[in-house]
Formats: structure tokens, sequence, C-alpha cells
């Protein structure tokens, strides 16, 4: 053809009359009827641009160069619901920073993504809208937890209805806290992971040892966790490690199928991976419940997605500062994955100086859309989940500590041949404290025909403040008395009198528990805290100001 491009349908004239000239050939040639002909010179060309088709853009990516013709197991019509439910959703979060979101969707009984949405908009370069969401690496959050109860259901440590302590703890200068920073003292095992409370979930993990969290993980190849165990610590049952949306929905469907995890996949006809199981039927069966059973005023304003659908067990998560906010949450047909943030997890404004916006929290952000996600999934299975024969319903101690005699007995689901299992451990110095504190106990001596007792009397004082080779600065403007460190050591001994020992300083006389508050100089301080017991604990600590 001669110079095309003055031949492209906006130019009408030239377009025009260059189909006339076809058509008269195409006529001459006898390929027209008359009839045909006539009509045809009377159509005129009237362009149209339409938009380049951009399906699936972040998953078109992983395959490009697979094979000339690939089937997917994409359902197109769920990917466009779930791609505009997270648009909509963005456009709502704009107030509160929030420019990014993402979901994957599992059918759990093949292990078959039908719903892949990296971001809200693949063409959105301000905000890198290119990132695949469902591939990045994010911090879990809270969403961990319910595997760390799963395996402390297996290891007899809890049951559903067995109370557990939420204190404060130290752990090696390690101090958790609760997202609200309160402490509910005695709950149920069952209130702990739907209130997503911190203590409970890093005080099982550790009593787990080498049945944690972190082996859970291990056992299920999530390749983002490759360091050693100590690497982690403690931090990793609060989400203290990154992990992708796509790992965290095919760990959650592994809830789904009775604890077997399998790797999710998006091409159809492709080779199913081995499965193995991680947990057992029974620990998963009884996690379902716990997550899907949480009370109806906790969602407050997320109740209006949930209200008049069907039941599904989910965690939600936040992350630090609300930089990652997630839901993820399971029913017997499918697994759902939601999170919302900034892939250059940049700061947001505070969600409470804006007026009508939800906070800036799993719950209040992602759980909305999971549940909107889940109404518009085609039910394939009646009914709930199948409760496994090996649990049963029997008679229960739910005090978190027994002594003597039992207080409160309650009937309770639990794993037939699981032994109910007290590790001396698990009173910490700071429970024997609380306990004194509310009169559950009189003293230590209270304990003494307790099997722990003598374990319990040989423990070292613990220093939870200030923390174990810490600097502190001040300004130097600040007036003195506000220069003062906290000063809090738990004695086990049944007197409760401890001694604060300070460099040469005289010694400084306290009641375990209770927080003194001390000046310190410029530079290094040697801290102890002597019991009367003799047992000794030492840290320390550097002072200096700007």
């Amino acid at each position: 053809p001669q110079n095309p491009n003055l031949n492209r349908p906006k130019y009408l004239h030239r377009v025009n009359t260059l189909k006339e000239k076809v058509l008269k050939r195409a006529y001459q040639q006898q390929r027209l009827t008359q009839e045909k002909y006539e009509r045809a010179k009377e159509e005129k060309v009237t362009p149209k641009r339409h938009n380049l088709p951009h399906l699936l853009p972040h998953l078109s990516v992983k395959l490009k160069g697979k094979a000339h013709i690939i089937k997917t197991t994409i359902e197109s019509h769920i990917q466009k619901e779930v791609e505009n439910l997270i648009k909509q959703r963005i456009e709502n979060l704009k107030p509160l920073g929030i420019y990014n979101g993402s979901a994957v969707v599992i059918e759990n009984k093949t292990m078959e993504i039908i719903a892949y949405v990296g971001s809200q908009d693949f063409g959105d370069k301000k905000h890198a809208g290119e990132i695949d969401g469902v591939t990045a690496l994010f911090s879990p959050a809270s969403t961990l937890k319910p595997f760390i109860y799963a395996k402390a259901l297996e290891k007899g440590l809890i049951t559903p209805l067995k109370k557990l302590y939420d204190v404060p703890l130290s752990i090696a200068g390690y101090n958790p806290t609760n997202y609200s920073k309160h402490f509910l003292g005695e709950v149920t095992a069952t209130e702990a992971l739907q209130r997503s409370l911190n203590i409970p979930a890093v005080e099982l993990d550790r009593l787990l040892g080498d049945d944690s969290l972190y082996t859970l993980l291990k056992e299920a190849n999530i390749s983002s966790i490759d360091h050693h165990k100590a690497y982690y610590g403690s931090a990793l049952t609060l989400g203290g490690c990154g992990i992708t949306l796509l790992d965290l929905a095919q760990l959650f469907a592994s809830l789904a199928k009775g604890g077997v995890y399998t790797k999710a996949t998006y091409l159809h006809n492709e080779k199913k991976t081995s499965s193995h199981a991680i947990l057992s039927k029974e620990a998963s069966y009884l996690i379902t419940q716990m997550l899907v059973n949480a009370p109806r005023e906790r969602y407050s304003s997320s109740w209006e997605y949930i209200e008049g659908m069907p039941s599904v067990a989910f965690k939600t998560g936040t992350s630090a500062h609300a930089k990652d906010l997630l839901c993820v949450g399971y029913t017997p047909d499918y697994t759902v994955a939601v999170w919302y943030g900034n892939f250059d997890a940049s700061k947001r404004p505070k969600s409470q100086t804006l007026e009508n916006m939800p906070k800036e929290t799993g719950l209040e952000v992602a759980s909305p859309t999971l549940h909107a996600i889940f109404k518009r999934l085609p039910q394939k299975q009646k009914g709930w989940f199948t409760k496994p024969k090996g649990i049963k319903t029997q008679k229960i101690c739910q005090d978190a500590l027994e002594i003597e005699k039992c207080r409160t007995s309650i009937e309770d689901e639990v794993i037939t041949g699981v032994l109910p299992s007290m590790p001396c451990s698990l009173l910490r110095a700071e429970v024997l404290s609380q306990m004194m504190q509310t009169q559950r106990i009189s003293s230590m001596d209270a304990l003494r025909s307790h099997p722990c007792y003598e374990t319990w009397k040989a423990y070292n004082p613990l220093i939870t403040t200030p923390n174990d080779h810490q600097k502190y600065t001040y300004p130097k403007l600040l007036p003195k008395e506000f220069k003062k460190i906290a000063l809090q050591c738990y004695s086990y001994e049944n007197n409760r009198t401890i001694y604060w020992l300070i460099d040469t300083m005289p010694i400084l006389k306290g009641i375990s528990g209770e927080k003194i508050y001390h000046s310190l100089g410029i530079g290094k301080h040697d801290i102890s805290c002597l019991d009367e017991g003799a047992k000794m604990k030492s840290i320390e600590i550097e002072i200096e100001e700007l």
C-alpha cells in the first residue's frame, strides 16, 4: 500500500474514497452482486477508537513466553468482580493515603486460583501499580496466630475454652504489647485468638519449642523464611518476617483442607504439586470454629458486610504503623486473601483526624472487601465443615492455673488422645505477681503443693525495665525530674521484697512487680535486682544526653 499512514481511519475523506475504489474493483471482478455493491457504496466508514484489552496484567507477565496458547484457571467474571471491588475500595481509602490493594481467590478442592489482582491499577505509575501485590513481600502481622493456636491444641497446651494469661511479658529485652496497649488478665484461648492478643500468642509459641510457628512455616516451604529460628525470635509470632499474599492464602487453605498443605496454581491442567499435612484435621477444625464464632461486636462498622452471608472463618492483621492491612478467610469452597497499603510503605495521615473514615486496621479496611468477595462467589458445597471423629466434648478445668482444686469446670471440645500439658515455664514472674495483686494467691507459699513449686522458686528475678544493653537518651534541657529511669523487677520468692543494686550507690528497697523511678548520671550503669532468696539478675544500660 502506498503511504499507509495517510490511510488510517481518522482521515475519513481519503478512507471513504479508497473504500469506494476497492468496492468497484470487487464488483468488476464479480466478487459482489449488484445489490451488495450498491448498498456498500452508501455505507460510510465511521471510526471509533477502542481501549486495548489489558486483561490480567500482573499474571500475564508471568505467563509470557510459556507457550503460544495458555489456558489459565482464572474465572473471568469473578476476576472482574474482584478487580472492581479493589478499585472501588481504593477510591474510598485515598483520603487515608492508601493507594494500593491486592487480592487472590483460591478454590480449595482443586487449589486453582480463580481471581488474581496484583494491584488496583496496573497503569497507575504514580503509585507503582505495576508491582504485583500477590507475590510481593509484606508483614503478615497477626494473620499467622491461628497456626500457633492450632499447634498448641495438638500439644494439649490449650483447648478452645481453656484460660490463658494476658499480662506483660519480657523475653531477653523484647517486650511485646497488645494493639490496644492494655492487658486483659485471664482470657480463654478463643477470646485471645479472636481479639488477636499478642502476649498469649508469643507465650504459646515459646512453649511449643521445636514445634513452633517457625517449624510449621518451614514445613510449608515458605521460601521467604530463609533464616535460622533465632534470627526471627518471638517477633515472628507478631509478623516479624516477610511473606507473600499467595503464601498466606495457601496456608489458610490448608485449614480448610483439614491441615493438608498444597501449592495453588493458575495454570489449567498443570500437574498438581504434592500435598502434605502440616496440621491435624482436628486442630484445623477447632481453629476454624474459633475463627468463625467471633462475637458480632468485634466487627463494628464491618458487620454490614458480614450480615446475611455464609459463614466465613477469617483473621485480620495490622502491621506496625498500619503499613499492611490484611484479611484472610475461608469456607469449605474458597480461600480469599486481601491486602491494602502502599507499595512504597509510605506513612499516611492519621485516620482519627478524618471523619467518617475507617480506622487503619485490617478489620476496618480489608475485611469489608473480603466479605464482599465471598458474597459474589457461588456456593458449591452446602453446609459447614464436618466435625472430625477425633474430637469429643468433655469437662475440663478452665483455670489458667489449677491450684489444689479446680475453681471452674466447663464443657469443651478436645482432641481425643491429647492430654492436657501445663509446662512449669507457663507461669512467669509477671503472672505470679499479677495473681498476687489480684489476690488469686496470697503469696508464693500458696503454691507450695504444686508440682512446679520448686522450679518456680529456683527462678532468678526478672528485670522487665530497663532493658539490658539499652541506651537511653534525654534532651539536655529536660528538667532533671523527667530524666528518671523506671525500675521494675519480679521475684519468685514468698517474700516479695527486692533490692536494687546500682553501681556503688546506696541500696534501694522495692516490691516485686512495682515500678520505682530513679535518676542516673550520664554513662554506663550496672543494675542488679536481688531477692530475699539471695538470687540476683544483673543488666547493663547506658545514659546519654543530646
